[in-house]
């Protein structure tokens, strides 16, 4: 296994420029994959440094830190993305977790609204739509055409969420990697939280004294659609995600049974990858990793049977893709669940040492199941199966 190695300098404050250029060549000549750049209130602006050190070292990633806090999300949309263009698709930011800033507090739909943990999901959620509202491929500069760009391709983002309001698009094409990467650094918050807001449409809007007139509303009735699972993607999206954490669940086990672990006193075997009983507890975790993630390739095989049909047939496919999928995602919770279970199996008291973090798996397995209950996805798979009963129209299938 590769060894991953973070280099962090907080440039302007205990590291001066020249000393960064000077860290940044040797760090480039060990491999180092990327820097990441500090943002305290005593270091340069880390999108200004990570821009100088690119120009002077190629073949280096960087990462700058960027808070909520006084950053607009199109002002770092639009530095982050030269600095990604710049560097050959290198850059990235470590999103930190904070409070507002003053152009998008005075324009805030809720200016009540002070939940961190959704400020943070909000704000990257915003960043990612912006980076991807101008697709690389929109850049023509067809002189003998007179053309720039293919306008159909951009896309305005038009956000209007609870603590941002952003238009878009951005004003310059994507980078070679699409958009820059995005690690998450949310301090005292708590990820599964985090996780909640950012990876499931739950929540609650509430309207104050807004006008509304009987044009702008859109009544919606699934029941009219030729295929009215609207939610089926979606859910698959749910499943995948399990999926993974029961694959991150099978890496760790397998590695710290490797790296780690030794065998139990009156173990026969004398290492721990010997022990028939750690064998026994890795395979049965990489089965399960391996049952999720069939059962989603295999609905999102289904699923994408249901593209250009209309009619009965839309309907008829639809709602074979939709139990195919909750079916996926009764496989894919049990998986993640168990398998995050099964990965404490592998080593003694050592494995539940806080700082592993291996305790993770099994609590962000469980938010994202709260959010689709297994017992009601069994059931309507159920009902389809004994009597063709179609799964509910509720956006859960």
């Amino acid at each position: 296994m590769s060894t991953i190695v973070q280099l962090a300098l907080a440039v302007g404050d205990r590291v001066s420029l020249s000393e960064a250029s000077a860290l940044t060549a040797l760090a480039r000549e060990s491999g180092v994959a990327a820097i990441r750049l500090a943002d305290t209130p005593h270091t340069l602006d880390p999108t200004v440094t990570a821009s100088h050190l690119a120009g002077v070292h190629s073949g280096i990633g960087f990462v700058a830190e960027v808070p909520t806090t006084h950053h607009a999300p199109y002002n770092t949309a639009r530095r982050v993305s030269s600095l990604d263009r710049a560097t050959g698709g290198r850059a990235g930011i470590a999103l930190l977790a904070g409070d507002g800033d003053d152009v998008s507090d005075a324009t805030a739909p809720d200016p009540a609204a002070a939940d961190p943990a959704r400020r943070w999901s909000e704000y990257a959620g915003v960043l990612t739509r912006l980076w991807e509202s101008f697709p690389s491929q929109a850049l023509i500069g067809d002189q003998d055409a007179a053309l720039v760009v293919r306008e159909e391709l951009i896309r305005p983002v038009g956000h209007d969420g609870v603590y941002y309001r952003v238009a878009g698009p951005l004003d310059g094409p994507s980078s070679a990697q699409g958009r820059p990467v995005v690690v998450a650094d949310l301090g005292v918050l708590d990820p599964a939280a985090v996780a909640e807001s950012a990876l499931t449409a739950s929540g609650t809007t509430r309207l104050v004294n807004v006008r509304v007139s009987a044009e702008e509303i859109a009544p919606r009735d699934n029941h009219l659609l030729d295929n009215p699972w609207l939610g089926s993607f979606a859910q698959l999206y749910l499943a995948a995600i399990e999926a993974g954490i029961a694959a991150a669940a099978l890496d760790d086990a397998a590695a710290f049974g490797r790296e780690k672990a030794r065998p139990i006193k009156h173990s026969s075997a004398s290492r721990s990858v010997e022990d028939p009983y750690v064998r026994e507890t890795v395979g049965e975790i990489a089965a399960r990793a391996h049952a999720a993630r069939s059962a989603v390739l295999l609905a999102a095989e289904v699923l994408e049977r249901v593209r250009g049909l209309s009619g009965a047939q839309a309907r008829t496919v639809g709602a074979e893709a939709a139990v195919t999928v909750a079916q996926a995602g009764v496989v894919a919770i049990e998986s993640a669940l168990r398998a995050a279970e099964l990965l404490f199996d592998v080593a003694g008291g050592s494995i539940t040492d806080r700082d592993l973090g291996f305790d993770r798996h099994w609590r962000n397995a469980r938010v994202v199941a709260n959010h689709n209950p297994r017992r009601w996805k069994a059931a309507v798979a159920g009902a389809y199966h004994l009597t063709g009963e179609e799964p509910p129209t509720t956006g859960l299938f």
